[in-house]
């Protein structure tokens, strides 16, 4: 056929372009041009890592018919079924070419996979003990061994384990960056931040944050945070003088109770709009490997948007329930709903604010990082006193938004980005737009910098005009 043609012709001008890397072929695939059974295995491969399953399921099948006896092929086919997914058949197959070929490396390593992606771990784990028994020089299964570790969420594991990668493979990439990874998520951070943003009606916001986490163990993390938030507004017609400082601390502790479950809570306080104790919790579950929901609750946070809303020291408590799950490698589905109840002096609850939000993204490319995304965001609030509003909601909106996301690192140490979209809200016939450049440097391996700017030609106001935001962020692993 056609396909087998063009891969002939490939290997074929391989061979004569360069020769010294075709000859690096492993032993159990000798290149042989014009060897069907071999051009029909490398067929079935690129269809199976295309995402092209049943096809190179198909093939698979034929080929095992004609070539029993090959455990190569039956290797590759399990490997599809595993890549498909088809659990069941690929570990029935598995048993088959186990009890006639217990020593199978590859083999014990595909069912340590299944185990692995079915978050199974204490079955995958003897697995991979038992093969290192024998082969403890083998990269490979340390790899995996380090993944799935770092899956169950043993990071400390799984840098030990990508370590000894290393150890017998000093140029594996892959290693080198996991980690540097685990290592950047893992190690104290320290994070400082500063934002202003400028509304059509004269009110400015200007926020500067410091944010401190690290382990305490391996299972328990520390967040500390402190924040000053600066909102004003000059006097003008119709609009009186704003000017409030509000400075916020708290303390917060994440605990993962397994692998699947994890829970936060902390408490803290602020002072400038009736100096009030904060407090916040929350739950999170792994319903499975690229999916997890999570649950909030944070409680008598001050409230500053609208700005008026300092006037009357207001603030809100917001339950929020939500859902991300990474359905295909590029492929990633959002749904989140929150209620949100305001207060204000001196009447006590001022109204309530329910909301839902469904994002769809689809990743375009890797290198540069870029994705196309939909979302929609319904939300209604109501008044508790017919007789006082002195603070402007917006009462309903339905808003349709098509965007994009994009970032690019020519290099290791810098980064340019340009995100942006366009909004149509159905219930108020508002269209708006909004564009957000941004430019990252990193210095070393411990700092990282970015400066960002966001216009946006519709505020989430209902006075409406544009907006301008300015931020910046450093961040420094200690």
């Amino acid at each position: 056929m056609l396909f087998s043609l063009i891969i002939s012709m490939s290997l074929m001008l391989c061979v004569l372009v360069c020769p010294g890397h075709c000859q690096d072929t492993p032993p159990e695939m000798p290149l042989f041009i014009g060897n069907e059974k071999l051009m029909n295995m490398i067929e079935a491969r690129i269809l199976s890592r295309k995402g092209l399953y049943q096809k190179s399921l198909k093939m698979y099948r034929s080929l095992r018919q004609k070539y029993s006896a090959d455990e190569n092929i039956w290797e590759d086919y399990i490997e599809a079924l595993v890549n498909f997914p088809d659990y069941e058949l690929a570990h029935a197959e598995l048993t088959r070419l186990l009890k006639k070929n217990p020593g199978n490396i590859r083999a014990q390593r595909l069912r340590a996979r299944i185990y692995t992606e079915n978050r199974q771990f204490r079955w995958a784990f003897p697995v991979y003990e038992d093969i290192l028994k024998r082969h403890g020089r083998n990269p490979g299964v340390w790899s995996d061994y380090a993944y799935a570790s770092r899956d169950a969420g043993d990071w400390l594991a799984a840098l030990n384990y990508f370590s000894r990668v290393l150890e017998s493979d000093p140029d594996n990439r892959m290693a080198r960056v996991n980690v540097h990874s685990i290592l950047r998520e893992h190690r104290p951070r320290m994070t400082t931040s500063y934002s202003f943003r400028e509304l059509d009606n004269h009110s400015r916001t200007r926020v500067f944050s410091l944010n401190y986490n690290q382990h305490l163990t391996q299972k328990t993390r520390l967040f500390l945070d402190y924040g000053r938030i600066v909102a004003d507004r000059t006097e003008g017609p119709g609009l009186s003088r704003i000017h409030k400082t509000v400075d916020q601390a708290s303390l917060r502790l994440d605990y993962r109770l397994s692998t699947s479950w994890g829970i936060r809570a902390g408490a803290g306080g602020y002072t400038g709009m009736s100096g009030e104790t904060s407090f916040f919790a929350g739950l999170d579950y792994k319903i499975w490997k690229n999916a997890h929901v999570n649950a909030e609750y944070a409680g008598h946070q001050p409230w500053y948007d609208p700005i008026e809303a300092v006037k009357y020291d207001g603030h809100s408590d917001q339950f929020s329930l939500s859902f991300e799950w990474h359905f295909a490698p590029t492929w990633r589905l959002y749904l989140g709903a929150d209620q949100k109840d305001y207060y204000a002096y001196p009447e006590g609850r001022y109204g309530r604010k329910k909301a839902f939000t469904g994002v769809l993204s689809k990743r375009l490319s890797h290198r540069p990082d870029f994705y196309l995304s939909y979302s929609f965001h319904r939300s209604q609030f109501s008044y508790t006193h017919q007789d006082f509003r002195p603070i402007s909601m917006i009462e309903s909106e339905g808003t349709h938004t098509f965007f994009w996301n994009f970032e690019h690192w020519p290099c290791t140490y810098w980064a340019y980005s340009f995100s942006g979209g366009g909004r149509w809200d159905a219930v108020r016939s508002v269209r708006s737009w909004y564009v957000v450049p941004g430019l990252r440097v990193r210095l070393g391996n411990r700092v990282e910098a970015g400066i960002r700017y966001e216009y946006s030609s519709e505020a989430d106001t209902p006075d409406g005009g544009d907006s301008h935001m300015l931020g910046f962020e450093v961040g420094m692993l200690m």
